[in-house]
């Protein structure tokens, strides 16, 4: 929401950098393999390239990605396949998923800030609009693909933008692939098991009754933090009794408190 109000009202300015668009997709798209192995969905990433050299913002290109994946993530059945083009003048991303997919009414709605769709499952209603917000930072466009027979493809365009020698020295920066392992049919682990603590990181709580948003938010954060999670106040006030947790992050209206 902050981030939001931030683009809104144009305090936000890109912080423009020389970024492989592949490596950066990879990288987004590790960190969302977690849920979709829980959920059993397929997910598939096709690229026109090997390498795709853009100057972009990547920590905006990062949540626009982002948000379009976890959008997917809500309505898909089976499988996201995620699509990567060149264009000469510009590069498209395009997340498309195979759920119910959105009325002919709501698909420029579902950009307004803070709407809701009937069909729509939980949310805050401000992650496409802050994506496509971003998107025209960069004097881009985000939209939703007309004629899908099934499901919803939304495409991110983004132009490519040249950098005047004097910001390039200052901002040039080659983005790679951070990888993030992630084994099969090993999800998550609940942080009851006290095998997996690790006495070099702080004990770190996340307390959310939506499992996908927990997930996500325990794999972005694993790597940094020894992760106990919690679906409901009962269970997240037993493990601050068990361990010595030492930050918390939780949803403010929580089940069982």
């Amino acid at each position: 929401l902050l981030d939001f109000r931030k683009v809104e009202e144009s305090k936000f300015e890109l912080k423009i950098q020389q970024v492989d668009i592949v490596s950066l997709v990879e990288d987004i798209c590790s960190r969302f393999m977690p849920i979709a192995q829980i959920r059993n969905i397929k997910f598939n990433l096709q690229s026109c390239s090997e390498s795709l050299e853009a100057n972009i913002d990547p920590e905006a290109i990062t949540k626009i990605i982002s948000n379009m994946l976890t959008n997917a993530l809500k309505y898909t059945h089976e499988k996201i396949e995620v699509s990567i083009s060149n264009y000469d003048t510009y590069f498209e991303i395009s997340i498309a998923d195979d759920g119910q997919g959105v009325a002919e009414n709501d698909r420029e709605k579902i950009f307004d800030t803070f709407y809701q769709a009937d069909q729509s499952k939980s949310g805050t209603g401000i992650g496409l609009p802050l994506a496509r917000l971003l998107a025209e930072k960069h004097e881009g466009k985000l939209f939703l693909k007309k004629g899908t027979a099934k499901g919803s493809t939304f495409i991110v365009s983004i132009p490519f933008i040249k950098l005047n020698s004097e910001t390039e020295t200052t901002t040039r920066e080659i983005i790679t692939t951070r990888e993030i392992p992630v084994e099969p049919d090993s999800p998550v682990k609940s942080v009851s098991d006290k095998t997996t603590l690790s006495t070099t990181k702080a004990n770190l709580l996340l307390v959310e009754d939506n499992e996908e948003l927990l997930a996500v938010t325990a794999s972005f954060l694993q790597n940094i933090y020894t992760i106990h999670t919690a679906e409901n106040g009962k269970k997240a006030l037993k493990i601050l009794e068990e361990e010595n947790i030492n930050l918390i992050i939780s949803d403010l209206m929580m089940p069982d408190m």
